[in-house]
């Protein structure tokens, strides 16, 4: 058995006007039982099938809201990038790499320096104070790098930028 409703309570229902009720019987979203009245099943469920289906100007509306959420959030993202920069927090990383070869370049040199300028010092000493020499040559490459700054280093100019305006900045 069908149950049959007038166009006012098949608005009620849809929260629509019954003109709009009416346009959509005439386009076939909402089938029409005789004048002016609806089986509430069958328009139920074609209603909710209307609804589901993606309209063409919907569509352009959630792009346009998806791709505007994007962008702020990649703006966002940027900014919060550029402050740990500005903070020292986050470094260039071909940058970092570029700081990174120049001080292993600066370690093998200075360590591969040492056999050419103790050779004739160990040659002439004991094994025991050979050792003691090589170990004392070591240590001062070792504290003269940990010491001497990296010079020319990109990275080290940006660190110190970096302190710089982070000391300016204040969040």
């Amino acid at each position: 058995m069908s149950t049959s409703y007038p166009v006012s309570t098949i608005a009620k229902l849809f929260d629509l006007t019954e003109r709009r009720v009416q346009q959509l019987a005439k386009e076939g979203i909402i089938p029409k039982a005789n004048k002016n009245m609806y089986e509430i099943v069958p328009s139920v469920q074609n209603y909710i099938k209307y609804l589901r289906r993606e309209r063409p100007e919907d569509a352009t509306l959630n792009n346009a809201s998806t791709h505007r959420a994007r962008l702020i959030k990649i703006k966002a993202d940027k900014l919060e990038m550029e402050m740990k920069v500005a903070k020292g927090k986050l470094l260039d990383a071909e940058k970092a790499e570029a700081g990174w070869d120049n001080l292993i370049a600066r370690c093998r040199a200075g360590i591969l320096a040492i056999p050419s300028r103790l050779a004739l010092q160990v040659s002439m000493t004991a094994p025991k104070e050979a050792e003691q020499l090589m170990k004392e040559a070591l240590h001062e490459a070792l504290l003269e790098l940990s010491t001497t700054p990296n010079i020319g280093d990109k990275i080290d100019d940006d660190i110190k930028k970096s302190k710089e305006l982070s000391s300016q900045i204040s969040i």
